[in-house]
């Protein structure tokens, strides 16, 4: 697949090669975030995919009432990068429209808006979208966009996004849940089974051990400093 930024559309423009876009034509887009999409619209669609909004197509649109609707962007890191400027000029764009805009971004990068939100790097389309239920439930609780009319409630378990939720019956880790309040929510709604820390427990070790091995190492040349002084 090759992709060409697109000024006059605000998003890369695809060029499917032996097999490897989800979508054809102007929705081009890559397999990632077509499998995104088609799963997500399980729980939040009808959605579409590309679709155009002012001189912009949002990468996933799905309408959440006769008023607004929730745009959920990807943005991978590699093409990404460096663009948050740009980035924050789609968002308020498309929030000029009326619309809510989530931003799905890749690690390393950060989030543009404290709504947004950060995925593991190389993250495979289930857990991006298994983490992004969990985002919308936190969201949906903090009343920070609007419940759709004649849609299930984003904080009702028994609905699409909770059974979307639940789909996954791989153990979910709190290393790749870069929101807090997202991990309370599944410490509250998922089976504990479910949910595991040993990644995070060993990266919270390795952080410790390498803030140890720094401070004995400054604690080290100031020592030398001071007895050449």
């Amino acid at each position: 697949m090759r992709q060409n930024w697109s000024v006059s559309s605000g998003r890369y423009a695809a060029s499917c090669d032996n097999g490897h876009c989800a979508l054809r034509g102007n929705e081009a887009t890559s397999k990632l975030e077509g499998n995104i999409f088609a799963t997500l619209d399980f729980a939040l669609g009808p959605g579409r995919a590309g679709a155009q909004v002012g001189r912009y197509r949002a990468d996933m649109l799905f309408p959440l009432s006769r008023r607004a609707g929730l745009v959920l962007e990807y943005d991978g890191a590699y093409w990404h990068s460096g663009e948050e400027e740009r980035d924050e000029r789609k968002a308020a764009l498309l929030e000029d429209y009326g619309f809510f805009v989530v931003r799905i971004r890749e690690s390393p990068l950060g989030r543009l808006r404290e709504w947004d939100l950060t995925v593991p790097a190389r993250a495979d389309a289930a857990l991006i979208t298994r983490l992004t239920a969990l985002h919308l439930f936190h969201l949906a609780e903090q009343m920070w966009f609007e419940k759709p009319d004649g849609h299930p409630y984003y904080n009702e378990w028994d609905g699409p996004l909770g059974s979307l939720l639940r789909s996954d019956s791989r153990r979910l880790d709190r290393a790749d849940v870069d929101c807090l309040n997202c991990w309370k929510i599944a410490r509250r709604l998922l089976d504990g089974r479910l949910l595991t820390t040993e990644r995070w427990e060993a990266q919270r070790k390795a952080r410790l051990l390498e803030a140890r091995q720094r401070r004995r190492a400054a604690a080290s040349n100031a020592a030398d400093q001071h007895a050449s002084a």
